[in-house]
């Protein structure tokens, strides 16, 4: 019977441990589950922020709703490229606009050849009939 006895207060004494054990772990993942709901309330937070002051400077980005960085990121690429071909078509636009400019320059450069050398000529032929040279 003694045995008996020292068996339960020792069951008892395990289940005392272990109700006690339990309540901590029980405590720790309620503390566990607060720290993560305020961890991803601080992530979407920070995702929406981010995605805010990208809509204040992309004028495309009005239309996004979806906030996971992998679409944001996918959307930035996009833009980036939309840049690049833009950049691309600005330059051809350039260097036509600058050959037409040469050729115009020489046109003009051709012109002013031929006046200061009719003009020239004119000099030349009026001094010759006046002077006799």
């Amino acid at each position: 019977m003694k045995n008996v006895l020292i068996h339960n207060i020792d069951r008892e004494e395990e289940i005392r441990q272990l109700r006690i054990d339990l309540a901590a772990a029980s405590a720790h993942c309620l503390q566990l589950e607060e720290a993560n709901r305020a961890w991803q309330k601080y992530q979407y937070d920070q995702i929406e922020s981010f995605r805010q002051k990208l809509q204040e400077q992309i004028p495309t980005f009005n239309q996004i709703e979806n906030t996971s960085l992998d679409f944001i990121a996918q959307q930035i690429f996009n833009y980036l490229d939309q840049l690049n071909i833009q950049r691309d078509n600005l330059i051809h636009q350039n260097d036509l606009l600058k050959d037409e400019i040469r050729i115009q320059k020489q046109q003009l450069g051709n012109y002013f050849f031929k006046s200061n050398k009719t003009v020239f000529n004119i000099i030349f032929q009026y001094r010759t009939s006046r002077f006799g040279r």
